[in-house]
């Protein structure tokens, strides 16, 4: 409801007639008329938030002019009453950020009001970085802290402080940048667009998405109506024919039920069950992607409409905004774990390494390694000194202890050591793996000094999240599985059904445990081998219960072969990655693999970016594009699990 001022408007304008009558100064009275006409202006009590300051205190400043002084050289009095700040927000600011961006302006003002009222000038508050807000300071004659308050008002042309949005191509600096991400179902083979494509796709004139093939897919386009108005101010009027608008919460669903869905969706609701597409080979999952290098973004512009609003009010203002969290994408909060399928360093990779150089294995491949926090390294196979690693056609496995340089080459974070060929030559050896190891500084787990060890978590906290990898070897043999006075795998003894079953429930407590201390839970099996793409039975079994105690990447370390993927409520499924470092001649799927990079964002699961390669010379992965992935993806696609 609103109301007018007339009561404290008529108190002023008498106190100011009186102030007028002792001065005899005509000029000072109809400039009392005016601001006090403007101090009576109405206020919208409604959207005025509660504490806001009802006055302000006002500057009264009356230099009278000396007797016989004409009145060209008259000095004037300069009298401040207090004004209402008018602020407008932009209704196409997402409301989630809008009521973020109302909270840090009123911190601001709170804070301005604060400092000038205790008889401060402000001038201590430091800005976190430049400032862009653009305007005049105060003139001389308005005293600092004078508002009365401040109200929202709809239209920008009568506001003294605009917040807008604006697309973030050509605009400079940005606060709270948007980030928005094209997505497809995880099962599509739609994995990129150029700009000049989507522009043509959003404005009508294509119809069709390109897939990893070339082949042109008619796409149908489902939007939520405010993601939709947003889009409009970066890409102008959508003239998709094939448009659905749906509510925020049946989005998932209608991309999931079709892989020609395409949808754009705010960086913040990103999920594990979408694929989320590169623009122009840039990927909004990549830490290092900024808006400016990054069109499907927008962004908050700040600027003053008049000189009301002072330098110090802008500084403030400009450091609550840059610490607000008005962006819904923060790579400080971003966390990624990549994970990768068998590394034996024997056989035919030995004999590569030891004829090209030890780094060879991964030079093709090493910046894509690179390119996470975490990076995990299955290694199944020992180091043994004088040992002859690249033995042909054997299946007692030994590594040269300078093959270590190979996986500090890669930056390896983490080491399985599920595998069941670490003790092919003794457990002595795999003590003396622990060793190097140990002296590397790297984190193990999956395996160890005795079974204790073995059993035990290897734990990180990146930036404040934590994550816990746990693995254990339920193919054996017996003699790789560590025991209370023996080095060795974590075991899950198959080879006795009650163990079997006592040594799962250990696990899913473990879990659990871990869970309830703020980890996210990584779980990896040394499972049965078998060369299919798709799991067996008892092993989609098996690889659920751990996801159902918890474990938010459940993650299959046997496979010689990739295999198919599980996409749960409560966590990802991937029941084995193939080859990463090892070497078999016997068809192609052996020399097929995958990487598994995981995003996490503010602590949670959100996506899965699958890297496909191929093994050449039995030893050297390099990545897959084309029909090459193609035609894995399909394969493993086909093997998958899908609820």
């Amino acid at each position: 409801m609103k109301t007018k001022n007339y009561s404290i408007a008529a108190f002023v304008l008498i106190l100011f007639i009186l102030i007028a009558s002792c001065t005899g100064c005509c000029g000072v009275f109809s400039n009392i008329l005016r601001r006090a006409a403007d101090f009576g202006k109405t206020v919208n009590q409604k959207d005025v938030p509660d504490g806001s300051l009802e006055s302000g205190s006002a500057a009264d400043s009356s230099d009278k002019n000396s007797p016989g002084e004409n009145s060209s050289n008259e000095k004037k009095t300069n009298l401040t009453i207090p004004a209402m700040l008018k602020i407008y927000v932009d209704p196409a600011i997402p409301t989630y950020t809008a009521n973020k961006l109302v909270s840090c302006f009123q911190k601001s003002f709170d804070d301005y009001m604060g400092a000038n009222t205790s008889g401060t000038e402000g001038n201590n508050i430091s800005r976190s970085t430049g400032d862009n807000l653009t305007g005049s300071s105060v003139d001389s004659g308005t005293a600092a802290g004078t508002f009365a308050g401040f109200e929202y008002v709809y239209e920008k042309s009568g506001a003294d402080l605009i917040f807008e949005f604006v697309p973030a191509k050509e605009n400079g600096r940005l606060k709270g940048p948007l980030y928005f991400a094209p997505v497809v179902s995880f099962y599509s083979l739609i994995e990129g667009i150029s700009w000049a494509d989507l522009k043509s796709f959003w404005e009508g004139s294509r119809e069709t998405v390109k897939d990893i093939e070339g082949n042109e897919i008619p796409a149908n386009l489902v939007l939520s109506s405010q993601t939709l108005e947003v889009l409009t101010l970066i890409l102008g009027e959508c003239k998709v024919k094939n448009l659905t608008v749906k509510e925020n919460s049946e989005i998932k669903a209608a991309v999931t039920a079709d892989v020609n869905v395409l949808s754009i969706i705010p960086f913040d609701q990103i999920e594990k069950e979408y694929k989320v597409l590169n623009i122009d080979g840039k990927s909004v999952l990549d830490k290092n992607t900024t808006y400016e290098q990054y069109p499907l973004a927008g962004g908050i512009t700040v600027k003053t409409a008049n000189n009301l609003v002072d330098d110090n009010f802008k500084k403030i203002l400009d450091a609550n905004l840059d610490s607000g969290g008005l962006s819904n994408r923060s790579e400080d909060d971003m966390v990624s774990i990549l994970m990768t399928g068998v590394t034996a360093l024997t056989r035919q990779v030995a004999d590569r390494m030891d004829k090209n150089g030890v780094l060879y294995p991964a030079e093709k491949i090493r910046d894509t390694l690179l390119d996470a926090d975490i990076t995990h390294i299955s290694n199944e196979v020992s180091f043994v000194e004088d040992c002859y690693a690249a033995r042909p056609n054997t299946m007692v496995f030994c590594s040269k202890p300078e093959y270590m340089q190979l996986l500090k080459y890669i930056d390896t974070d983490v080491l399985e050591l599920t595998g069941n060929h670490l003790n092919d030559y003794g457990s002595q050896w795999f003590d003396y793996t622990l060793d190097v190891y140990d002296k590397e500084g790297i984190a193990y787990f999956g395996g160890g000094r005795n079974l204790e060890d073995a059993q035990k978590p290897a734990t990180f906290n990146i930036g404040g999240y934590k994550f816990a990898f746990l693995g254990a070897n339920t193919f054996g043999p017996s003699s790789d599985w560590a025991t209370a006075d023996r080095a060795g795998s974590a075991p899950i003894n198959t080879l006795d059904a009650a163990q079997q079953e006592k040594d799962m429930q250990k696990y899913e407590e473990e879990i659990k445990m871990l869970k309830s201390q703020g980890y996210n839970v990584i779980f990896t099996f040394q499972y049965l081998e078998t060369y299919n793409y798709a799991p067996t039975g008892q092993q989609i079994k098996d690889f659920e219960r751990m996801s159902d105690a918890g474990a938010v990447i459940v993650n299959g370390s046997q496979a010689h072969q990739p295999q198919g993927f599980e996409i749960r409520e409560n966590g990802f499924i991937n029941f084995g990655l193939g080859n990463l470092f090892f070497g078999q001649a016997a068809g192609l799927p052996v020399k097929q693999g995958m990487l598994a990079k995981h995003i996490f964002y503010k602590g949670k699961h959100i996506n899965t970016v699958m890297k496909t390669i191929y093994i050449e010379d039995l030893s050297q992965p390099r990545l897959t594009e084309g029909q090459e992935r193609a035609d894995l993806l399909r394969a493993v696609f086909k093997g998958s699990v899908i609820n």
